[in-house]
């Protein structure tokens, strides 16, 4: 994937999906994939696999709303 820089995955509904689908982006080679997370014990997963997180419940990672709020802004 020589074109794409990021990959964000919003399939937090479907564990299995999610971790393959976020497993498979990374092994890609994609430099920053974003999964996002229904628990705190798979979004541990995902960052195991690589991925940058946030959760269903409103609690995200201040490193990623901080980029977010960047990108925002930037549009």
């Amino acid at each position: 994937m020589q074109n794409c820089d990021v990959a964000i995955v919003c399939i937090a509904e479907h564990l299995d999906t999610s971790i393959l689908t976020t497993l498979n982006l990374v092994s890609l080679g994609i430099p920053r994939v974003i999964a996002k997370a229904a628990t705190a014990e798979h979004g541990i997963i995902l960052e195991k696999l690589g991925a940058e997180v946030f959760f269903l419940n409103g609690i995200w990672p201040s490193a990623l709303q901080a980029a977010l709020k960047i990108h925002i802004i930037s549009i």
